[in-house]
């Protein structure tokens, strides 16, 4: 049977009738068949591949609910039902608020169902009052203003809170997935991970996560074959593209005689490749990244009082170092190495960093444009 929803200002010959009809489950709140833009955002929040934990998942979604049931207390229609649902809301964010990601699976699918009971179903299957903040509501029949025949305005209320306690009713079947466990199992490794991608690995400019972006294909990122839509979290890769990434440097040169030679000097690795896996606990991955390794083509550019020369090399990446091999036209091999090695070693950091902002920035701009 077709799903109705009738016009505010269209008269319905028996109101009972369509509210019986569209507050089926399949109808009202149905992901596919109500085209009302409260059901496209909570879609968003349960269906799409978002990156969050899955306690945060449920409580975007409560708040999405939350503003619909706002919106219609302050409004004139059905002011009482809807205080009434915004009090019940309240309520079940609040518990899920206190949820941490970091329960057991089954613990965390408990205190869900806990949280949004199954009260809501009612509202779709059966005429009978239901209890909600304290009070006792008949969304399931239509408003007493209500005459046959008539247009109500009432009405489109009463459709909007049955919309709302279906999709409660398809969070709480949600939270009943069997396969939740194992969703929130992945959802917490796929999000300490990303962590770690953004945290720990190798730091992008924005036109790298742009590339790298486009590089993560249908292996990372699944689609439905039909709809092309994005199915699930995406992997976290285990590699990345490194492009035009300028950083400062120490350069050590083979006429160094003491720390206090080394020179600072720009960076850039023109074009190269970082590559890590994932650590494992009792054969299981985990979001602590390991083995971190990388190469890239390194251009630096040094500045003296006798000399300006971009040299060019191959850069070797391990762990949180990056140390390069350089030569400029016409001059010595020289060592490059990234501040975090120079602290390391030379506990010279803040020096070098103060030093680099004094260089001159053109020849820089000349490799990245000419």
């Amino acid at each position: 049977m077709p799903c109705r929803y009738p016009a505010a200002q269209t008269p319905v010959a028996d109101y009972a009738t369509a509210l019986r009809e569209a507050k089926r489950a399949d109808c009202l709140g149905n992901a596919r068949n109500d085209p009302h833009p409260l059901v496209a955002q909570f879609n968003a929040q349960t269906e799409l591949p978002i990156l969050k934990g899955q306690s945060a998942r449920l409580l975007d979604a409560i708040d999405v609910l939350l503003g619909e049931a706002a919106a219609g207390s302050a409004g004139a229609l059905e002011t009482e039902a809807w205080q009434a649902m915004l009090l019940e809301l309240g309520r079940v964010r609040g518990e899920l608020q206190g949820l941490p990601d970091s329960r057991t699976a089954q613990a965390w699918l408990d205190a869900v169902q806990t949280a949004i009971p199954g009260k809501w179903r009612r509202v779709a299957s059966s005429d009978a009052p239901t209890p909600l903040g304290g009070q006792v509501i008949a969304l399931g029949t239509p408003p007493a203003a209500c005459v046959d025949g008539t247009p109500c305005p009432a009405f489109q209320a009463r459709l909007a809170q049955v919309r709302v306690a279906n999709l409660m009713a398809r969070l709480q079947r949600y939270a009943q997935d069997e396969s939740l466990d194992q969703q929130y199992a992945d959802s917490t490794l796929a999000l300490a991970q990303w962590t770690s991608y953004r945290v720990s690995g190798h730091h992008q400019y924005v036109w790298e996560v742009a590339a790298n972006s486009a590089l993560m294909g249908r292996d990372l990122c699944p689609e439905d074959a039909g709809t092309r839509m994005k199915m699930g979290f995406c992997k976290v890769p285990t590699s990345q593209l490194i492009l035009m990434h300028p950083d400062g440097a120490l350069r050590w040169s083979r006429t160094a005689q003491d720390a206090g030679e080394l020179k600072p000097a720009v960076l850039v690795q023109v074009v190269g490749w970082y590559w890590w896996r994932w650590e494992q606990v009792d054969g299981r991955p985990t979001g602590v990244m390991t083995d971190r390794r990388g190469v890239s083509l390194a251009a630096t550019y040094t500045q003296s009082d006798t000399e300006q020369r971009w040299g060019y090399g191959p850069m070797f990446h391990y762990d949180k170092y990056n140390i390069a091999v350089t030569k400029a036209s016409g001059g010595k091999w020289s060592v490059v190495l990234n501040l975090n090695f120079a602290e390391d070693i030379f506990g010279r950091k803040e020096a070098f960093t103060n030093e680099l902002a004094s260089i001159r920035k053109s020849g820089f701009l000349d490799l990245l444009f000419r």
